[in-house]
């Protein structure tokens, strides 16, 4: 994966850029200067979290948003608007001149970018979860909770972790959050002996969706792939309407 110093952007929808930054991998002073670059709602946002920790990862997830994006958009002054589902999109333009997504868990923040696709991406630490079998039945379709129970308990957490980054990497991708229903969704992940084997044929791990019957999908083609950011991150994302776009992940530096 590719550090990268701030240089000009350009958004494609043959392919899909995921950038990637770990809070700890910055300086002291960059996590500082980070909050420079929010606007004053994130400002105030910020200053609620209670944790010295969730404020670092919250300032230095949205500095990213912020600084990245400015590279694809040169430069331009960035203003967000809620969605119908209160996803943040890019306001004052028709249509949006890219699209993006962002996600952050316990030690990471990823960004996914296409030029117009709709697109989400999810990233969490494995070791949050201490009995994925106690929390399958509320989050998993039937297919996946089968599947997960009869994987050896030693690789349990995987593949745990394999179904719910895609499943909230989709209804990102959706825009409508946990407001759809999470069992009547389900994959396969490619490859299906082996949660964590890069099996998609570049480099990283895919994925295939099915719809329960009544379910309302807009229509795809929907594209999945899932990575490990590190030893303790599993990342997924998804995209709808491209056939295959080359994945680019990169790690983003921080502020100059």
């Amino acid at each position: 994966m590719q550090d990268d110093s701030a240089a000009p952007e350009r958004a494609s929808d043959a392919r899909v850029d995921i950038w990637e930054v770990a809070p700890e991998a910055l300086t002291p002073a960059q996590r500082e200067r980070c909050l420079t670059l929010l606007d004053d709602a994130e400002r105030e946002r910020h200053a609620r979290f209670v944790f010295e920790r969730d404020r670092v990862l919250y300032r230095v997830a949205h500095a990213m948003v912020r600084e990245v994006l400015g590279r694809y958009l040169g430069g331009a002054a960035l203003r967000f608007a809620a969605g119908p589902w209160g996803r943040p999109e890019l306001a004052g333009a028709e249509p949006a001149p890219l699209r993006f997504n962002l996600s952050h868990t316990h030690g990471l923040a990823a960004l996914v970018i296409t030029r117009s696709a709709d697109c989400g991406v999810d990233v969490e630490a494995v070791d949050r979860i201490r009995d994925p079998l106690a929390l399958a039945d509320s989050v998993f379709a039937p297919a996946e909770r089968a599947a997960l129970r009869a994987e050896a308990p030693a690789r349990q957490n995987e593949r745990f972790f394999a179904y719910w980054t895609l499943k909230e990497a989709y209804i990102k991708a959706r825009g409508m959050g946990l407001s759809l229903p999470l069992e009547q969704f389900a994959f396969t992940l490619a490859g299906a002996a082996d949660a964590g084997a890069a099996d998609a044929g570049d480099g990283y791990q895919g994925a295939r969706i099915e719809f329960a019957p009544g379910f309302e999908d807009p229509g795809g083609p929907w594209w999945f792939r899932r990575w490990h950011s590190s030893p303790r991150h599993r990342g997924a994302v998804a995209v709808r309407g491209v056939e295959a776009p080359v994945l680019r992940r990169r790690v983003w530096p921080g502020p100059g």
